[in-house]
């Protein structure tokens, strides 16, 4: 489990996003995607659309393994690449659980948060932003 940190309003908030935050691996499968269906084409915008939506319903391992099995018909720095951040995170893609708890699977919300925070520091009359202050 990860925390994102950001004071607002002089209270400090922890906002738990458990797992790997699902955006990066998403990444890597829409870059197999489009090594295997070739750059922005229908059936690569097809595929990655199914291999995401398998690994939030399904979560990691099961990714990995067809991943795996995708490897033995298909070769790419892309594809090899997807597989060891895979392996390397996979013990934290447990998407389908961490959603059925409540839990946030992206910094999203963290991320507006910050905007916010940040957006109402900046637009309020006569504020400045100093080194000591940062």
């Amino acid at each position: 489990m990860f925390y994102h940190i950001f004071e607002g309003f002089s209270t400090l908030m922890l906002c738990p996003v458990f797992g790997d935050i699902i955006v990066h691996a998403c990444d890597y499968l829409g870059n197999v995607a489009n090594a295997i269906y070739e750059q922005d084409t229908e059936q690569s915008a097809k595929c990655s659309k199914c291999m995401q939506l398998n690994l939030r319903k399904s979560g990691g391992d099961q990714v990995l393994k067809a991943l795996y099995e995708l490897s033995e018909s298909h070769s790419s720095r892309e594809l090899n690449e997807a597989i060891v951040y895979f392996q390397n995170n996979v013990s934290r893609m447990d998407y389908p659980s961490y959603e059925a708890l409540g839990y946030h699977i992206t910094s999203s919300t963290v991320e507006s948060a910050c905007r916010h925070v940040v957006g109402d520091r900046l637009k309020r009359s006569g504020m400045r932003w100093t080194i000591q202050g940062a």
